[in-house]
């Protein structure tokens, strides 16, 4: 949807996306933005159109240190709402991002906070989907499962008592496929 609305902002279809799929807004190192701040530098960029601010970065000094970087090279342009090159356009600009990278502290707060709380109370504080167990969300803990079980017991024995067929790590894998046996995610090879 954010793509969308950026393409229609943009009015041609002569684009160049950068899309960083997650990986978070918080950090200057994604694949994405090092290549649109790279583009800039080589001069392949003459807008740059951006659904909102905290989609450049949640973090405030990262945001303004790349819509600087933009704005030296290319025109910036939001989807929700452009910011004017006045001093009162940049301190809105500034109290947005300010914003932004509050929300997400809190995000993070209480995220963890629940996290914790489970812990506490013994439960499972996520599915981790593991190989053996299915979990089960009502209870917030992990079952065995025991079809699974049968199959982790296999790849003990097999790990703990080479033969000659099968062989390590890599081995047990092969081993595993050929015998059709699902991986959790019902993948048909290991």
């Amino acid at each position: 949807e954010q793509v969308r609305n950026c393409r229609a902002k943009a009015g041609t279809t002569n684009v160049l996306e950068y899309v960083d799929e997650g990986v978070s807004g918080e950090f200057l190192d994604r694949p994405a933005l090092i290549k649109l701040r790279q583009d800039l530098r080589d001069g392949l960029i003459t807008k740059v159109i951006c659904l909102d601010p905290d989609r450049l970065s949640r973090n405030l000094m990262n945001s303004l240190i790349v819509a600087d970087e933009i704005e030296k090279r290319a025109e910036l342009v939001f989807v929700n709402g452009d910011y004017e090159k006045t001093a009162e356009g940049k301190l809105f600009y500034q109290m947005k991002g300010a914003f932004s990278e509050y929300e997400k502290a809190k995000i993070k707060e209480r995220t963890s906070s629940g996290r914790r709380g489970k812990a506490r109370k013994g439960k499972v504080v996520k599915d981790y989907h593991v190989y053996g167990y299915d979990y089960d969300a009502e209870l917030g803990k992990l079952i065995v499962n025991e079809r699974e079980a049968e199959v982790v017991k296999l790849i003990f024995d097999l790990f703990t008592s080479p033969n000659s067929t099968v062989k390590g790590i890599n081995g047990i894998a092969h081993y595993l496929t050929q015998q059709g046996i699902a991986t959790k995610r019902n993948a048909n090879q290991w």
